[in-house]
């Protein structure tokens, strides 16, 4: 190494106060050791620095004070001398924690993934195409939730909405037709999941209709797939919600 670049100071400082204690830094980080290949036997020593026990810590120069100078001298100073314990404890400490992080976010996606809705399976039903999709057909799961009504369709056959278009699904009763979510199927996928938030015995009939971009929100009346659901699913949503209702505490009980 070139004794010159090893010696030359960065610039003339004082030997006051932290100007000195930057000198002094300047010189461990000119040394030598500083910047030598580690040596062989390296991981072993770091071991065990690892598993001796925490160093007594060295008091401090100024009362109430320790210049980040003076730390980070002490610190390069241990690193030149052997690469000990002041080292290879925060490095380890920082893998662990790396470490845990990575466990603890994946059990956490776990718990997210698995999370349960809390609700009860009503019971499957099956909607058949109209003529304007031929060959279609769909599986439906309908579960009883606190939140509401989850509705889960396996479209069969039926095609991907062209651009412009959507499906939309339907509760349609003697009040009305609710709108429950809308769909296109055109990233490759059969299943959807929608929401009602109306009873079944309310609104039994469950359709899908084609709908145009800009079409406005009432139905456009072109069904492509339809059902009746089944009279015991909307009895037996009714009992699951009051079961619900009882869990949770209906109104007035105290």
């Amino acid at each position: 190494m070139d004794e010159r670049w090893n010696t030359r100071p960065l610039r003339s400082v004082s030997r006051d106060s932290d100007a000195s204690q930057l000198y002094d830094v300047e010189r461990v980080l000119r040394a030598y050791g500083v910047w030598a290949v580690a040596p062989a036997d390296l991981e072993a020593r770091v071991m065990r620095a690892a598993t001796a026990p925490m160093p007594t810590a060295q008091p401090q120069t100024t009362p109430g004070r320790v210049s980040v100078f003076a730390r980070l001298g002490h610190r390069l100073a241990v690193w030149r001398s052997g690469w000990s314990t002041a080292l290879a404890r925060p490095a380890m400490l920082v893998t662990a924690t790396a470490a845990v992080a990575v466990v603890a976010g994946s059990l956490g996606s776990a718990a997210f993934l698995n999370d349960d809705d809390g609700g009860t399976d009503v019971g499957t039903m099956k909607l058949a195409a109209t003529a304007l999709a031929p060959g279609a057909s769909a599986d439906v799961a309908i579960r009883d939730t606190p939140s509401g009504t989850k509705v889960t369709v396996d479209a069969n056959g039926l095609p991907p909405a062209p651009k412009g278009t959507y499906y939309e699904a339907w509760m349609v009763g003697a009040r009305g037709a609710v709108a429950i979510g809308t769909f296109h199927l055109r990233g490759g996928s059969r299943d959807v999941v929608l929401w009602s938030g109306v009873e079944l015995s309310d609104y039994p009939k469950l359709t899908i209709t084609t709908q145009q971009e800009g079409g406005g929100p009432a139905s456009s009346r072109r069904v492509v797939l339809a059902g009746e659901i089944p009279v015991k699913l909307r009895h037996s949503q009714r009992s699951e919600g009051e079961s619900l209702l009882d869990q949770r505490g209906r109104p007035g009980r105290g």
